[in-house]
């Protein structure tokens, strides 16, 4: 299984791309977002192909938005690897996992036992 996550570098902060991200996903804005997805569609394909990956799954969003990444990178990907259902498990509060830097929150949160107070 591969995972990347180009949001940001602890030591560094976030990275452009991960700029770009925050202010895609807080302005909706649908241009800013086909963009981001055609940035990052040759290096899934690149990995798809240099790996022989033989599945694609897309996490599920945290945050409920009109417009999310993952479906304008599916949309635009056009892979020829079967695709995997993931569903999202969460709680009764959707806490996204960026948001908690401690490993024992974010263990509690894929759980759904965290208590925010």
């Amino acid at each position: 299984m591969y995972y990347i996550d180009f949001y940001a570098w602890e030591i560094f902060g976030k990275t452009k791309l991960g700029q770009l991200l925050l202010y895609a996903k807080q302005s909706q804005d649908q241009k800013m977002i086909m963009s981001i997805a055609e940035t990052v569609r040759p290096y899934v394909i690149s990995l798809i192909e240099k790996y022989h990956i033989g599945a694609i799954g897309y996490i599920p969003p945290t945050v409920k938005r009109s417009v999310q990444l993952m479906d304008c990178l599916r949309r635009i990907s056009h892979v020829t690897v079967p695709e995997l259902k993931l569903e999202k498990a969460v709680g009764e509060v959707r806490v996204p996992q960026k948001t908690l830097s401690k490993l024992g929150d974010r263990i509690a949160n894929a759980k759904g036992d965290l208590f925010l107070y």
